[in-house]
């Protein structure tokens, strides 16, 4: 709560020892810290790696992989393998993405990105979900490396009309129109696209049905088109 609250992190009292304790740079992403650094280019490789070969007895093993799409957005994938007993092993396929693009007031563009896109089945050697999802992953980190550039493209006052709405809600499969309006917010907010971001909000506010998501996001277009372009994130 004190780093959520704070308007400078670096004043906080306990940062630098938070900071110096996990060897992290910021606690950005801090539950994803474990994961292993790759590039994309060495996905397929790391994942058939640890998915494509034999298992003599049913055990319990995991792959966490993180890599660079964009500057501030990097891709997610974890692979598992679960045991059940002694006759016969599940894995596990989940993929997302996190970024820097969090507000404190919501956590989008991305919450819990690995909610969208899991998959499980019984393995069978010589066979791995990611082997046969692989293309449609990719076909996804691609789609999410123009997200930002998409996202900043839309200056209308009704965005949800623009055909990258379609596209947004199919791949990540967020909820309606909400997610689509906090992401376009919180990447506008971002990169310093103020008026855009105010009139995506009013356009928030003209579409939220209180009595689907509550009042709480009512409060949060409100103070968007209040505060403008001083309730911005600094790092």
């Amino acid at each position: 709560m004190e780093l959520k609250l704070s308007p400078n992190r670096k004043k906080l009292k306990f940062y630098d020892e938070l900071l110096s304790k996990y060897k992290l740079e910021s606690v950005k992403n801090f539950w994803y810290k474990d994961f292993k650094k790759i590039s994309i280019d060495e996905l397929v490789d790391e994942a058939k790696k640890y998915s494509s070969r034999i298992i003599g007895k049913p055990k319990n093993e995991k792959q966490q992989l993180r890599f660079k799409i964009t500057d501030r957005i990097e891709g997610i994938v974890m692979l598992s393998l679960q045991s059940h007993g002694s006759s016969y092993i599940l894995q596990n396929l989940s993929y997302g993405f996190i970024s820097e693009y969090r507000d404190y007031g919501a956590g989008y563009i991305n919450i819990s990105p690995f909610d969208q896109n899991h998959f499980q089945e019984y393995f069978v050697d010589g066979y791995s979900l990611f082997e046969r999802e692989w293309e449609k992953i990719f076909d996804y980190f691609n789609f999410v490396k123009g997200l930002e550039g998409s996202l900043l493209t839309i200056d209308n006052e009704q965005p949800t009309k623009n055909k990258f709405f379609g596209e947004f809600n199919q791949k990540i499969g967020f909820n309606e129109e909400l997610w689509f309006i906090l992401s376009l917010i919180n990447v506008q907010k971002a990169n310093g696209e103020f008026d855009k971001m105010i009139r995506a909000a009013e356009e928030g506010l003209r579409l939220q049905d209180p009595k689907k998501a509550g009042s709480g996001w009512i409060k949060y277009y409100e103070e968007k088109i209040k505060t403008g372009s001083n309730n911005v994130y600094k790092k």
